[in-house]
């Protein structure tokens, strides 16, 4: 049987996977808590402590210690990309000094192979021109590195991206006077509302950004940016918000800790920023 890991979790949370999938066990973060620390084995898999903390499952094992020793094999980032090369595109990740940024490939690993990186546990470095993204010594379910292959853009490619335009000549019969455009009705665009851009998208990758006060957010301006950059309407900075724990019984999205949310808007106005957090 074929096993299929969700790389868009912590590399805790893949350490219980990992193992669930060798061994054909379920237990959820719920049930077990890896603890701090790894030791490496000479066999190339690693070496974890956890603590059980559901005592129905105790029981069912007839354990009386509720720690143990488990191991698992990490996942090696050559090999993840060894069948499907790890490619971005150098306009995603470059910013406007014309440098690879570290939080833009982490943005772009997560939304176009739904691994999810932060700087605590990865780390992008260049060397002799290559960009390679790797593994932290204290990432305990990645180890090692892969080269990125940039794809090069149009703004790396040309000096000038600025369009002049087209010009109709006099000779022609008929000539373009009226370039108004009228905007688009939102009432035609109700099938893509905020609601349903943000309701079930993962925003981990930007949680650093999502802090408040007072009911306003602390750093609107580069939140709103990377919203953009995911599709999703900027937040004004003056626009009220809440910042809270999710309630699985409110129908939010279970799979995340944390909900950032706009207050006072019409339904298809109102952000629902989910992430993950401590």
């Amino acid at each position: 049987m074929t096993t299929t890991i969700n790389f868009n979790q912590t590399p805790e949370e893949l350490i219980i996977e990992l193992f669930n999938a060798e061994n054909g066990f379920d237990f959820s973060t719920n049930q077990m808590q890896v603890l701090p620390g790894y030791r490496d084995l000479l066999t190339g898999r690693r070496q974890a402590e956890v603590e059980l903390l559901d005592s129905a499952v105790m029981a069912e094992f007839d354990i009386d210690i509720p720690y143990a020793t488990i191991n698992f094999r990490p996942i090696y980032l050559v090999e993840l990309f060894a069948n499907i090369p790890l490619e971005l595109r150098e306009y995603d990740i470059v910013n406007e000094q014309g440098t690879v940024a570290p939080l833009k490939v982490y943005s772009e690993m997560l939304r176009k192979y739904g691994i999810l990186m932060r700087p605590e546990t990865f780390t992008v470095r260049e060397e002799e021109g290559l960009y390679y993204i790797a593994a932290h010594e204290s990432n305990r379910a990645y180890k090692g590195e892969c080269v990125i292959s940039l794809t090069a853009s149009l703004t790396t490619r040309v000096a000038t991206t600025e369009l002049i335009g087209f010009f109709s000549k006099p000779s022609l019969l008929y000539e373009v006077t009226d370039v108004t455009l009228s905007p688009f009705d939102k009432s035609l665009l109700t099938a893509f509302n905020t609601k349903r851009v943000t309701w079930f998208q993962n925003f981990t990758i930007i949680s650093d950004y999502l802090t408040v006060e007072n009911g306003l957010l602390t750093q609107p301006d580069t939140l709103g940016r990377e919203l953009i950059k995911m599709g999703v309407p900027a937040i004004p900075a003056d626009q009220a918000v809440t910042l809270r724990a999710v309630r699985t019984t409110s129908g939010e999205n279970p799979k995340y800790t944390y909900i950032l949310r706009t207050l006072g808007l019409a339904d298809e106005d109102t952000h629902y920023i989910h992430f993950y957090g401590e």
